[in-house]
């Protein structure tokens, strides 16, 4: 549900720019396989915090989270009793709050 908010048209504009240019660099199926990336990575990496959710790990630190909405979407999160922390840039981190705020 925050995909849309949280790519914004800044991600609609990217993602054009980087598919039509990607045939000039020989890659004319890229748009297609960055779907099909972006889906297999999104779910290897849930599936990674799900299995380590409960196994004694205390803490979880999502190195360059971006605009990742993990914490809001996985109820594994809630079983790190230490916590989770999205770490990224301070101007992504400013960038994601102001859209959760609004």
């Amino acid at each position: 549900p925050f995909a849309e908010a949280m790519a914004g048209p800044k991600g609609a504009m990217l993602s054009e720019l980087f598919g039509g240019g990607s045939a000039h660099f020989g890659l004319p199926d890229w748009p297609d396989f960055h779907r099909t990336w972006t889906a297999v990575r999104t779910r290897f990496i849930d599936d990674q915090i799900q299995k380590y959710a409960g196994s004694g790990l205390q803490q979880l630190v999502n190195l360059g989270a971006g605009m990742d909405t993990r914490a809001y979407r996985l109820e594994a999160y809630k079983a790190f009793p230490n916590g989770c922390f999205d770490v990224d840039m301070a101007s992504v981190n400013r960038e994601k709050q102001i859209i959760f705020e609004n």
